[in-house]
């Protein structure tokens, strides 16, 4: 929860930094702002494999995930904080509440995390 609700704050502003720019398309802001700042702040290096407005979809890739590096040979998934920051991200910039499921994680030996984000 702590994580959906930052990310839904992130997601406002870089939706206003967006604007700013003269960028509207939330899939484009997600892209340029949101994933460049996640990889700024040292949670890992994200790379959005796919993102649409309609049907509201993502599908996020994470390498070296702070929170699962912390897991490694837990055998389980690990990422909480990232994955509800991904979903309160696109819920700012989709305007629809979404909800991330991890489908790859380091912590279980995958080479990377990666998050699948639906309407929810």
């Amino acid at each position: 929860y702590l994580g959906f609700e930052a990310g839904l704050e992130y997601g406002k502003k870089h939706r206003e930094m967006g604007e700013k720019l003269g960028v509207k398309d939330p899939a484009t802001i997600y892209r340029d702002i949101s994933s460049s700042m996640f990889n700024c702040v040292g949670y890992g290096i994200m790379e959005t494999i796919e993102i649409s407005k309609n049907p509201p979809y993502a599908l996020i890739r994470v390498h070296n995930c702070f929170e699962c590096d912390l897991q490694r040979g837990a055998g389980k998934f690990s990422s909480h904080l990232v994955r509800g920051m991904i979903a309160g991200v696109l819920t700012g910039l989709l305007g629809v509440k979404m909800f991330a499921k991890e489908i790859k994680c380091i912590a279980k030996g995958d080479p990377h995390c990666e998050f699948q984000v639906n309407e929810g």
